[in-house]
């Protein structure tokens, strides 16, 4: 069974030790008890300046960037934040890693001129269920869903 690393994100052969890095490939239980060392902030996205038709591409690509990041790395033992890029938002926000932010924003912004950012890497999580609590307080239950 193929699986992904996490280090280099290519598919390995093996599923115990990567077969292009030669890291080591955690399982799911491992990595949620692995502990979370990153900066993680809220990052809100403002589509107000965008026209419409911009809008709705910027929207589009922002929910194909948040589904890769939900399925490929850590963010996928967090409960799911893809309900907040909805057809009709003008602000989003979103709990993310701030080197996931990184990449995202640089696309972003090359992408869709006028879409503005604030983002303020404040937080270190110790595992990801203190990053559940916190999207369950600030969001609420109805606007984020258990991944498991």
């Amino acid at each position: 069974m193929k699986k992904i690393c996490d280090i280099c994100g290519k598919y390995s052969e093996s599923d115990k030790t990567c077969s292009n890095c030669g890291a080591k490939i955690f399982m799911d239980e491992e990595i949620a008890a692995l502990p979370i060392r990153d900066r993680w902030g809220w990052a809100i996205f403002s589509l107000d300046a965008l026209n419409v038709d911009l809008r709705v591409d910027a929207l589009n690509f922002m929910r194909d960037q948040w589904t890769t990041l939900e399925s490929f790395t850590v963010l996928h033992l967090v409960n799911s934040q893809l309900g907040q890029f909805c057809a009709d938002a003008t602000k989003i926000k979103v709990i993310i890693r701030e080197d996931f932010f990184s990449s995202l924003w640089q696309e972003l912004s090359i992408k869709f001129d006028g879409l503005t950012v604030e983002f303020n890497p404040e937080f270190h999580f110790k595992t990801t269920d203190e990053i559940n609590e916190l999207l369950s307080k600030e969001l609420g239950n109805s606007e984020v869903s258990k991944t498991t």
